[in-house]
């Protein structure tokens, strides 16, 4: 049977990108997500770093842009745990709805020999086959990478190092990724 040409390019994306998650978003499933979009990952963040882990992204009736960007990206990974009020972040779970295991494997494997990369260069082995990660979904996922991983991951930005990864890090690390070292 003759494939028509989404057929075929989805055919070749499949065969290029085998291991890349699948999200079902156009708002953040891009290279340079829309300013709404840079706005509610900074918030997002925003409540990650605050420290208070019974602070929701959002209220249950609220619907703001960083809801999307939660339930796509942390709760259907399971990288987003919540129990009795009270959320934490953990590596992704294997067969969860969008699962990420690969991304969050190979991010571990770019860090594991001890020569430092650049944020730049994470975002780059990530778009590369087999992940085929766009850069929206790779800042995030690298970023809280680095937050669960804190301990074991040390963040440089101009040569310095980061005692404290904080949002405004963040902000700095997606406007100037070849600035920082992981």
């Amino acid at each position: 049977a003759a494939l028509n040409l989404s057929q075929l390019a989805s055919w070749l994306f499949d065969n290029q990108f085998p291991l890349a998650p699948r999200v079902v978003n156009e708002l953040i499933n891009k290279d340079k997500p829309a300013s709404p979009i840079v706005l509610a990952r900074q918030r997002m963040f925003d409540v990650l770093f605050s420290g208070d882990h019974t602070k929701q992204i959002c209220g249950p009736a609220e619907f703001p842009p960083e809801r999307l960007i939660h339930q796509t990206l942390l709760v259907d990974s399971g990288i987003w745990s919540d129990h009795e009020g009270r959320w934490s972040l953990q590596a992704p779970i294997s067969g969860a709805a969008v699962d990420v295991v690969p991304v969050w494997s190979s991010i571990a494997e770019l860090l594991s020999d001890g020569v430092a990369k650049t944020f730049a260069e994470v975002l780059d082995a990530l778009a590369a086959p087999p992940l085929g990660v766009r850069a929206g979904l790779a800042g995030i996922w690298a970023a809280i990478y680095l937050l669960v991983n804190r301990g074991t991951c040390a963040v440089f930005e101009r040569g310095t190092l980061v005692l404290e990864l904080t949002a405004e890090h963040l902000q700095r690390m997606y406007k100037t990724p070849n600035q920082f070292e992981l």
